[in-house]
């Protein structure tokens, strides 16, 4: 009896597994009919005995399915329904190229910043005179209040190494004999001037020196004497340029220490462009 009753429970446990396996293939198989299949052969949803075989190809109603390697149609009404299924081998899953394209991009981004960097990144201006000997314009000797003054133009040479246009704002000059400050001067502030991208240019600023009190009693007897040596004397020159370069104020400096002449002379030695020559 309990031998019987034993083979039951197997028999029946048998039958339970054996229906739990045909449903089981039944919902695979009902899963694959929904779906495209991944091998090269025609999906049943496309076959003409199909679920959907009673749609019309000639109208449109089927179109080419993405996952079955252009063997395979699904109806265009279960697009957003029906889901694709891809092999994990599949290549369309591996990203190509990706690697190429962010290195490329990301040397691409390089260039382009380091070329930002090199032409729009701010450089000094230079500052230089080439005329180390000033030339006096006119010389007026005082031998009763023992003053000399003269007038002379200082020119210096501006560079602009800039891949930008540079603006000069200002030009101020100070003339000094040791430490007496003999003459200041101002020029290109009412007219500024502008410095093409990797050009020079030549600034003029005139400036009058007056030599009085000791050094003029000095001076006035070194300037009528005969000698080279007793009436050609050095002076310091301070110069201060102030610019704009990409709306950005800058300034420049340069000293100078250049030898000039206070000797007279029977003509005069106004030059003719002097009066051109900016002033404040």
């Amino acid at each position: 009896m309990s031998v019987s009753s034993e083979t039951g429970q197997r028999s029946g446990s048998r039958l339970a597994s054996s229906e739990v396996e045909v449903e089981y293939i039944q919902s695979a198989e009902r899963c694959l009919m929904s779906t495209p299949l991944l091998s090269g052969a025609r999906s049943p949803i496309a076959s003409d005995g199909g679920q959907f075989g009673s749609l019309n190809r000639e109208t449109g109603d089927l179109v080419p399915c993405p996952s079955c390697r252009g063997q395979g149609q699904v109806p265009k009404a279960f697009q957003s329904e029906l889901v694709a299924l891809i092999p994990m081998k599949d290549k369309r899953l591996k990203p190509r190229r990706t690697v190429m394209y962010v290195v490329i991009a990301v040397i691409i981004c390089a260039i382009v910043a380091g070329l930002l960097v090199f032409f729009l990144m701010p450089r000094d201006i230079t500052l230089s005179s080439s005329s180390p000997f000033l030339l006096s314009h006119h010389v007026n000797i005082n031998s009763t209040a023992n003053t000399v003054t003269l007038d002379v133009v200082h020119q210096f040479n501006l560079s602009n190494c800039n891949f930008v246009q540079v603006t000069v704002t200002g030009v101020s000059l100070t003339a000094r004999y040791f430490q007496s400050a003999l003459g200041n001067a101002t020029a290109y502030v009412d007219n500024p001037l502008e410095i093409e991208l990797k050009s020079d240019a030549t600034l003029s600023v005139p400036v009058q020196i007056k030599l009085q009190d000791a050094q003029g009693t000095t001076f006035v007897k070194r300037c009528k004497a005969p000698y080279k040596w007793e009436y050609e004397f050095y002076l310091f020159f301070s110069v201060t340029v102030n610019y704009t370069l990409l709306t950005q104020s800058n300034q420049a400096l340069l000293t100078t220490f250049q030898q000039t002449s206070c000797k007279p002379t029977t003509t005069s030695m106004d030059i003719q462009g002097m009066a051109s020559l900016p002033t404040t």
